[in-house]
């Protein structure tokens, strides 16, 4: 059983600045020949629910040194914060990018695969420095609802921030008044919840 229902079932966990400049610097040289699709949702009546730009880097030798430092420091925190149970690291990595009027409004990332999984933790890791867009606030709401009524918290906009928390938790990204907002996002599996 992974489920304590503590407080920090709704709860993110932040790693402050873990990967540095030169990390972030060969992520977006490894991304940059890797072609560009846009973010969809899976209800295609939402259009304008998303706007981004996307790109997926995949498990292979060149790229394992990324998802083994991000499956180190998901242990770390999975341990000391939820302790869900965790089966799966193999999914591929999204690489995203927010331009002038791009956002991801409400949603969540719980999903079950047919593999009977279902995404447990969620990753996000900044990629841009502040001073390189306004607006593109990542928000989480642990009052478990999409709308605004309820108070959100605001992720800090710092270079190399990573955060990771429930896939359950809703979430968004607002709207890009200016600039380029360059994120990834990885998301790890676990059986369903008992």
């Amino acid at each position: 059983m992974d489920i304590n229902y503590s407080q920090n079932f709704f709860k993110p966990y932040f790693f402050n600045k873990c990967l540095g400049e030169k990390e972030i610097s060969k992520i977006i040289n490894l991304t940059n020949p890797l072609p560009f699709t846009k973010g969809t949702t899976k209800d295609p009546k939402e259009k304008l629910h998303r706007g981004s730009d996307i790109k997926w880097i995949h498990p292979n030798q060149s790229t394992q040194w990324l998802f083994d430092e991000l499956t180190n420091l998901v242990n770390y925190a999975n341990k000391n914060f939820w302790g869900f149970d965790i089966i799966n690291y193999n999914s591929s990595i999204q690489y995203t990018e927010y331009t002038q009027k791009g956002k991801y409004d409400w949603h969540h990332d719980q999903l079950y695969n047919s593999n009977s999984s279902v995404r447990k933790l969620s990753i996000v890791i900044q990629l841009s420095s502040p001073q390189d867009y306004l607006g593109g606030i990542l928000q989480l709401n642990d009052a478990y609802t999409n709308n605004d009524e309820y108070e959100s918290y605001s992720v800090p906009r710092k270079l190399g921030l990573i955060s990771i928390f429930p896939s359950h938790l809703p979430h968004k990204v607002t709207s890009v008044a200016k600039g380029n907002r360059k994120s990834l996002v990885w998301w790890v599996e676990g059986p369903p919840f008992k």
